[in-house]
């Protein structure tokens, strides 16, 4: 397994397939995928991509903290219960712990997946809420133990 920085562009395979299954490839397209300060990781196994993050710069929405939000992360089905995901959550947090601009991860997780933030020390906030074409989520937070500057 090797975890690199990827374009967004890269991402949007495995986006469609896994989270956005039946829409249009658009709907893979978020609003800061572009910014200069998001990240992007891929999973490679034997040179396939089957796992990706993309953390984008977004204030976390209780009191507009300086955050990275967690979004569009997806494992292929061939991939996942193998670490992938635990994986690409422990590389992301390791970059985001040297960036003393931004003091925590949040992120808006399917309710079928939510142990796997409970095990990496995301905390769940608020009660799980609908979204419209998408389904039941929870919010997860998770401090970098440091304050933004």
């Amino acid at each position: 397994m090797q975890i690199e920085p990827i374009a967004v562009e890269q991402t949007y395979s495995l986006r469609h397939r896994i989270l956005r299954a039946g829409r249009p490839i658009e709907s893979c397209y978020f609003v800061g995928d572009k910014d200069p300060e998001s990240v992007h990781l891929g999973v490679f196994m034997a040179e396939t991509l089957v796992g990706i993050l993309s953390a984008l710069p977004n204030p976390y929405p209780e009191n507009q903290m300086p955050a990275y939000q967690i979004r569009g992360m997806a494992v292929a089905e061939e991939a996942r219960k193998k670490g992938v995901a635990t994986a690409l959550l422990k590389s992301f947090e390791s970059y985001a712990q040297q960036q003393t601009a931004r003091s925590c991860i949040w992120l808006n997780a399917r309710i079928g997946i939510q142990d796997l933030y409970l095990k990496n020390g995301f905390s769940p906030q608020g009660s799980p809420f609908l979204i419209e074409e998408i389904g039941i989520h929870q919010r997860f937070f998770k401090s970098l133990g440091h304050e933004s500057s």
